[in-house]
Formats: C-alpha cells, sequence, structure tokens
C-alpha cells in the first residue's frame, strides 16, 4: 500500500508458523527493497522494532538471514547485525546463500 511494510509484524507471523514446526534447524530469509516504512513506523521506531523481533525469532531457536537489493543496503545491515546478507551483486548471490546456509546445516 503506497510503499508501506511493517517488517516487524511479518518475521513475527513467520517466526510463529516455524516455531510450531518439527524440523530442528530453521532458517528464516528476508528480502528487503528498503528501511521499513509505515504510518507511524519509520525511523528508530521500526529499527528497535526489528532489532526485537531478530532477538525474539532467535529465542526460539530460528536463523534469520536479512538481504537488502535496495539503496538501503547500509541501513539493513545496521538493524540485522550479523544477520545481514549483502547480494547486491545478484550473480554471486547463490554463492553466499549458499555459504550461510552450509553453516547451519552442519
Amino acid at each position: 500500500t503506497s510503499g508501506c511494510n511493517r517488517d516487524g509484524l511479518a518475521l513475527r507471523c513467520v517466526g510463529e508458523h516455524l516455531a510450531k514446526r518439527e524440523e530442528d534447524i530453521k532458517i528464516l530469509t528476508l528480502l528487503s527493497d528498503g528501511e521499513p516504512n509505515a504510518q507511524g513506523y519509520s525511523g528508530e521506531i521500526a529499527v528497535e522494532d526489528l532489532k526485537q523481533a531478530k532477538r525474539e525469532l532467535q529465542r526460539k531457536g530460528i536463523q534469520l538471514f536479512a538481504a537488502a537489493i535496495g539503496d538501503d543496503r547500509d541501513s539493513i545491515e545496521a538493524i540485522y547485525g550479523d544477520s545481514f546478507l549483502n547480494i547486491s551483486d545478484l550473480r554471486i548471490m547463490p554463492q553466499k546463500m549458499a555459504g550461510l546456509l552450509m553453516k547451519y546445516l552442519r
């Protein structure tokens, strides 16, 4: 809806679904085209909400990978930290994703 997105809510909804699954390894991949932005949900409020959502997922045993494809890559990396996957060069994205997955599948 006109560029609005509440990423924290989406992460929590998918996280609830994943948490109920029986698999030992649970990985959630977020592909983002920009900073979170919705009415009343932007800036530091949204950043803190996303950091909290990441912590909640980790407590549930869910590994989050957040990849950015837009101009806001630096902001997305600042939000997700060690969960950030830079896919600015789509030609090497498969190798990067495979490398991250292998860390958690071994």
